[in-house]
């Protein structure tokens, strides 16, 4: 589940230097200034603080978000296992599906035409409405109903996105590495990182906890859906891999 190299690491770079230098980038008050000249920089800084924080937007969506697709099914590990078979057999079967597209496009010599653009057009139309029978059919080989699939989906497709974005912001490495850059700033400056850290880290919380998924879902939808992570993030990829190749 891991992203391109040069993506996180310029991601992790950019949060350092963000976290850092947002504090930088202010005058330092002179090192033999007076108290009260420290206070005012305390006192600006404060002010500061206090009005970004009055026009930042609340860390959780949640509750800006469609409700769940199918509240009344309880998602747990023995119905996301169901649903795994059930991604697994469409992936499968769905490369079958791709490959019989494939070699009706091959038989279209003269798909620049306008007769080859509208027989292109319904070898798609023919591919979607296969994948709509296949997903039916393995459906109902594992035993589920539509609103299980739509909710264990939607569990899982809220939880790996949180889990990857905050792998590709870095994840606690990024974290790590901006506390410790603190300690070279100087006092006045290291007051205002320490708070924007602090924001950091909330955030970096928000997202490797799935805390907006928890909100919506309960802990025991996510904590199934983290359970298979691996497995459920390798199946999403597959089966998004085999859709690319028509689409």
């Amino acid at each position: 589940m891991s992203s391109g190299v040069n993506s996180v690491a310029m991601v992790r770079a950019l949060l350092i230097a963000a976290l850092v230098l947002s504090a930088g980038c202010r005058r330092p008050p002179a090192e033999t200034g007076a108290s009260r000249r420290d206070a005012a920089v305390d006192e600006a800084i404060t002010a500061e603080e206090a009005q970004e924080d009055a026009h930042r937007p609340p860390l959780h969506a949640a509750n800006a978000i469609a409700a769940a697709a199918a509240p009344e099914v309880s998602v747990t590990g023995a119905l996301v296992e169901q649903y795994l078979r059930y991604r697994q057999l469409v992936v499968e079967r769905g490369r079958t599906a791709v490959e019989s597209y494939r070699q009706t496009k091959s038989r279209q010599r003269d798909a620049e035409s306008t007769a080859g653009i509208v027989r292109s057009a319904r070898a798609t139309e023919e591919f979607a409405a296969r994948m709509r029978a296949v997903e039916e059919a393995a459906r109902a080989e594992v035993g589920l109903s539509r609103d299980q699939v739509a909710a264990v989906g939607q569990v899982a497709a809220e939880v790996l996105s949180a889990r990857q974005l905050w792998r590709m912001s870095g994840g606690d490495e990024a974290l790590a590495k901006a506390r410790a850059e603190l300690a070279s700033l100087p006092p006045a400056r290291r007051r205002a990182a320490q708070k924007a850290l602090a924001r950091n880290e909330q955030g970096f919380a928000e997202m490797r906890e799935a805390r907006s998924a928890r909100k919506r879902f309960g802990d025991a939808a996510v904590e199934a859906v983290l359970a298979h992570e691996e497995t459920l993030w390798k199946v999403q990829q597959d089966g998004a891999r085999v859709m690319a190749e028509v689409y």
